[in-house]
């Protein structure tokens, strides 16, 4: 039976959430470029769509997860000589000291009891002048998102501020970026939701209108691929077209001191 796709975890069958897959992958693509020819550790790894993406550059990806579930379904899709699938716990990573350059962990910090025995024990496993690529949600945008409704699988989520100054306790920071911005037409939908003003990115409208040009001239098993929808998500979703504050979601670039 297929793994239900709760947003938390994503599974990459069956039809697309155009928003999901671009926030998902999205991410993987970003750090696929940081990770040629390194050995890396996926912590949290869910259903391994992500270690595949990482496995298109990397020497070698370690996956690891605490569900048997997820990993079941990592082995049965995205199984590769040089992709290897382990269960344990992120904060008792079952790898030698230094055993790794690069640490890719996406959307897991929220999840946690303890983030500093997370970073402690990554910091850990990554060789010195190790990568550290993370994610998190921004507490005060993905409130807007959400649209004031608390997510239940989260049990703390950080501002910018917070989350800079965490890293910062364990590693060196080298970049922070936003991911998934508001624009002015999502406004009159958010507004009431957000105790402060919303910041927006860029609206995309060249873009758009190019799209709905192309629409008019796409063959009809394009169009019926959702393509134009496609592309907005796309856009929002790209990482580096906005700073972290103005991101629904913030993705840093750290290092371990050598």
């Amino acid at each position: 039976m297929p793994m239900l796709d709760s947003g938390e975890r994503y599974v990459d069958e069956g039809p697309k959430n155009w928003e999901l897959f671009y926030q998902h992958t999205g991410r993987y693509l970003f750090a696929r470029e940081q990770v040629r020819g390194k050995v890396v550790l996926d912590a949290a790894c869910g259903t391994g769509y992500g270690a595949a993406i990482l496995a298109g550059a990397a020497h070698l990806v370690v996956g690891l997860d605490h569900s048997q579930e997820a990993l079941s379904y990592c082995r049965h899709h995205h199984q590769r000589s040089h992709v290897h699938f382990l269960q344990g716990d992120c904060c008792h990573v079952g790898l030698r000291d230094g055993a790794v350059d690069v640490v890719v962990s996406f959307e897991t910090l929220e999840h946690l009891e303890d983030m500093r025995s997370f970073l402690h024990e990554i910091r850990r496993v990554l060789k010195p002048g190790g990568i550290l690529l993370i994610s998190t949600p921004n507490r005060p945008l993905y409130a807007v998102y959400n649209k004031g409704r608390r997510n239940v699988y989260h049990r703390l989520e950080l501002d910018e501020g917070e989350f800079t100054r965490l890293l910062s306790e364990f590693f060196a920071i080298e970049a922070v970026w936003g991911q998934r911005h508001f624009s002015k037409k999502d406004l009159p939908l958010v507004r009431e939701f957000a105790e402060q003003e919303v910041p927006v990115g860029p609206d995309g409208l060249f873009r758009r209108a190019v799209r709905v040009a192309l629409r008019t001239c796409l063959p009809e098993g394009i169009r019926s691929r959702n393509w134009p929808v496609a592309q907005v998500w796309a856009h929002k979703c790209n990482i580096g077209e906005v700073a972290p504050s103005h991101g629904v979601y913030m993705i840093a670039k750290a290092r371990k001191p050598c």
